[in-house]
């Protein structure tokens, strides 16, 4: 575990560290503040002020796009940084927005074959137990199927998280090292090539950025639970001074904003937190390309 911890200490060994990862946490304000306010939609929520939170919603949505770009524009200068052995945390340009449009077709591509996969992980067994049900088997059997459903489903996506989706890693630092689109970056076979490459050494480091994982969610569930004892506290208090309209008070404009905001807080210290294990996990990820992928790809090329 000493090199994981090493690698969360590299992403503060640079000039102006505060500053660099300020401006990173600033770009997860808006996609944060869109998220929170679609939490507060539901069943009970009056249709006015649903009307609204949409509107605001989407508009804010609309704008976060850009921030959300320079995030993945973040992550090409990391990688690339981390193939020049530059340790630290980048410092905000404009130019990552740039960057950020390049690595979002890749993005895109390797987002589309994941939820294909899911797709028909969840479909499939459901559309057979469902079959099953139709025609005519035992009632008994038909909730433990699908609870047997459930557990497997579970242990794949499992497996999947930790067995394939560490390898599309290496997808994107390969294309951080040019910028430069080849075919086999978008080839959802490429990472079975990646894998005989690289295979233990892979999922030993997903292994121990699960834990670390673990253990950071931890801290920002804590730092998130006193948020939410906070809401609780707005809310009561507004209970408090407004007894007429208490069953809808957490409606009310200026509760919901305050609300609103301390939810955005929570999602924010979230995030950022799940950004810092994946730059961590990244850094270490670049260790095995350049130490193996690379290696055996320029012997080959020699060969």
């Amino acid at each position: 575990m000493d090199r994981v911890l090493q690698s969360f200490k590299n992403l503060f060994k640079c000039e102006n560290p505060f500053k660099r990862h300020l401006y990173y946490v600033l770009l997860l304000v808006l996609p944060a503040i869109a998220g929170s306010i679609v939490s507060y939609i539901d069943k009970d929520t009056p249709k006015t002020v649903i009307i609204t939170l949409l509107i605001v919603a989407a508009i804010v949505g609309l704008i976060a796009i850009v921030p959300a770009i320079f995030t993945l524009g973040y992550s090409l200068k990391f990688i690339k940084e981390r193939l020049d052995n530059v340790l630290g945390f980048p410092m905000f340009n404009l130019d990552m927005f740039k960057k950020g449009l390049k690595l979002f077709p890749l993005y895109l591509t390797w987002g589309l074959y994941f939820a294909i996969l899911f797709l028909v992980i969840l479909v499939v067994p459901f559309a057979l137990v469902f079959t099953f049900s139709i025609s005519g088997a035992s009632p008994v059997l038909g909730p433990i199927l699908v609870i047997l459903t459930v557990f497997v489903e579970l242990l794949i996506l499992m497996a999947i998280c930790i067995f394939f989706a560490p390898f599309v890693s290496y997808v994107f630092i390969g294309f951080a090292k040019d910028e430069t689109y080849r075919a086999e970056y978008f080839n959802p076979f490429t990472i079975f090539g990646y894998m005989k490459k690289s295979f233990k050494e892979t999922i030993t480091v997903a292994l121990k950025f699960i834990l670390a994982t673990f253990l950071v969610n931890i801290v920002s569930g804590l730092l998130s639970g006193s948020l939410v004892v906070a809401s609780v506290l707005i809310t009561a208090t507004a209970i408090m001074f407004s007894p007429d309209n208490a069953d809808k008070i957490e409606y009310q404009p200026l509760v919901l904003i305050l609300l609103i905001f301390i939810t955005s807080i929570s999602s924010i210290l979230q995030i950022y937190g799940g950004s810092l294990v994946g730059f961590a996990a990244t850094e270490n990820y670049v260790e095995v390309y350049k130490n193996l992928i690379e290696e055996q790809k320029n012997s080959e090329v020699q060969e």
